[in-house]
């Protein structure tokens, strides 16, 4: 996606919710230290926080975790096969967490569908070993990658609260266009 259209997107995500309402909720909303965006992100990203309650539980179990590391970075769908990705990598310093998420419509979802899979790895889950039992809401995808239900169901919720946010109650400006019949 050209960059002008991405700097579109976040003002637009931007301009639903008046500065009063951004400057009383940024605190709340704001990217944990450990969470690092690229900076033409950042203010988009904080936006989407505000209007979901679980993307705000995700940021303070990460804010809350030690050494643990999200870099996240967006652009352009990469692959065909998966929507958006995490690659994990632990060593002396702690857990690192390299996030992809393409700018995109469902940003949102995948977004905390991602973020959950962190949760799951800051939880400790044996992923390889859950996968191995039917119900337990994990699958195997390929060789070294799972997918869960709980990263899902995170994900579905968050696009929920996101476009459920409407009117007042989310400091979204609600346009009525009137037509003649």
């Amino acid at each position: 996606m050209p960059r002008p259209l991405v700097l579109l997107l976040a003002l637009v995500a931007l301009t639903l919710t008046p500065a009063s309402t951004v400057a009383q909720t940024m605190d709340a909303a704001a990217l944990p230290r450990n969470i690092n965006v690229p900076d033409v992100y950042a203010q988009w990203i904080e936006a989407l926080i505000a209007r979901s309650p679980t993307l705000q539980r995700q940021c303070a179990l990460i804010a809350a975790a030690d050494r643990v590391l999200v870099q996240l970075s967006s652009g352009p769908r990469t692959s065909p096969f998966s929507r958006a990705r995490t690659t994990f990598t632990r060593d002396h310093s702690g857990l690192r967490a390299d996030v992809f998420v393409p700018v995109s419509s469902d940003f949102a979802e995948l977004l905390a569908h991602e973020l959950e899979h962190v949760i799951e790895q800051i939880e400790g889950l044996n992923l390889r070993r859950l996968a191995r039992h039917r119900q337990s809401g994990v699958r195997r995808i390929g060789n070294n990658a799972f997918e869960t239900a709980r990263a899902s169901d995170a994900g579905l919720a968050a696009a929920g609260e996101i476009w459920a946010c409407s009117g007042a109650e989310c400091g979204a400006r609600v346009v009525v266009v009137a037509s003649k019949d």
